[in-house]
């Protein structure tokens, strides 16, 4: 989440936990065509959405909402190893694809 799109500040919330007044859920609306428009040229979707909406984004490639974080403490939030804020979600087939000690695990 964060407030301003030139923002470096993230801010994790508790379960139950409001957020302030001024912060916003990532901005833009998944669209239909996002997966088709990522295959096309990833670092171009990448870039531009950056470029317009900040370092966290949404969209709806691969089908579902799916949140882009480009902002390198949001990065470091999410692979800080913990798994308090994070978790896979891959489909049970592409788990089974890679076996239990890849790096999905």
């Amino acid at each position: 989440m964060h407030n301003n799109t030139n923002s470096e500040e993230t801010l994790v919330l508790e379960d139950g936990q409001v957020p302030p007044p001024d912060i916003t859920t990532p901005p833009r609306k998944p669209k239909w065509d996002d997966t088709f428009k990522y295959m096309a040229n990833p670092d171009q979707f990448c870039r531009q959405n950056l470029e317009k909406y900040g370092p966290i984004f949404n969209t709806a490639v691969f089908g579902g909402t799916t949140i882009f974080v480009g902002s390198a403490k949001a990065i470091q939030m999410a692979f800080n190893g913990d798994l308090r804020y994070t978790e896979i979600g891959l489909p049970s087939t592409t788990m089974d694809m890679f076996g239990e000690y890849s790096l999905f695990q």
